[in-house]
């Protein structure tokens, strides 16, 4: 009987830490995506608040700022991706005189350094995922594919580790700069079918065709 209370109590435990798990992380759209040469995807970035960390969030005002960065990282192809277009969440960040602050685009990185409208009466709270998180909408970085196939990676990270852009509302604001996981995302870029291979499945097909009717006109149709 001990032994299940034990058994019991441990398990219990064990779920109530993992319930109250936290974290603050960089979220994207998907993890990796196939694109086509010189094709362009529209990437979305997010700030995910889970556990007590989206309870802290909801305790200090939401954010007064966000910002992140995304670099390249790895080795890349002959004609890696590259970040071409920024667009930053100004419908939640709306401070009419402290306007996005955009890093790049260029070849290798991007940013967006955002800030919410010091007037209002609390910060961005993002939406709710579920009971236990809280997700902020960042913006959008559109990434386009190299003339040809390989794979290229991209770490989104903080703004700028010497600065303090991630910071909450209320008063004394708190800076989360350095309690936010990177992300990676991964882009390989596919060929396209080569022209000789669609001949080499389509000229037998139209042989046979021709063939069949040469037949079918020298039986007279019948």
């Amino acid at each position: 009987m001990r032994l299940v209370c034990f058994v019991v109590v441990v398990t219990s435990l064990w779920a109530l830490a993992c319930g109250a798990r936290a974290a603050i992380v960089f979220s994207l759209g998907q993890p990796d995506y196939n694109l086509k040469p010189n094709e362009s995807v529209v990437v979305p970035v997010s700030l995910e608040f889970t556990g007590s960390d989206a309870a802290d969030l909801a305790a200090h005002g939401g954010l007064l700022s966000a910002a992140f960065r995304v670099v390249q990282t790895g080795a890349p192809p002959a004609n890696p991706v590259m970040p071409t277009l920024l667009a930053a969440n100004t419908a939640d960040f709306d401070d009419p005189i402290l306007t996005p602050v955009f890093l790049g685009p260029s070849p290798t990185r991007a940013g967006i350094w955002e800030f919410a409208d010091l007037t209002r009466s609390s910060g961005v709270l993002g939406q709710s995922s579920d009971p236990n998180s809280r997700i902020i909408p960042l913006g959008q970085v559109t990434f386009t594919a190299g003339s040809s196939p390989g794979q290229t990676m991209f770490q989104v990270q903080a703004y700028d580790p010497t600065l303090q852009t991630t910071v909450t509302f209320d008063i004394p604001s708190l800076t989360l700069d350095g309690s936010i996981s990177p992300s990676t995302v991964t882009f390989n870029v596919v060929p396209e079918p080569e022209l000789e291979l669609v001949l080499l499945v389509a000229i037998p097909i139209l042989l046979r065709a021709i063939t069949d009717r040469s037949l079918h006109e020298s039986s007279g149709g019948q």
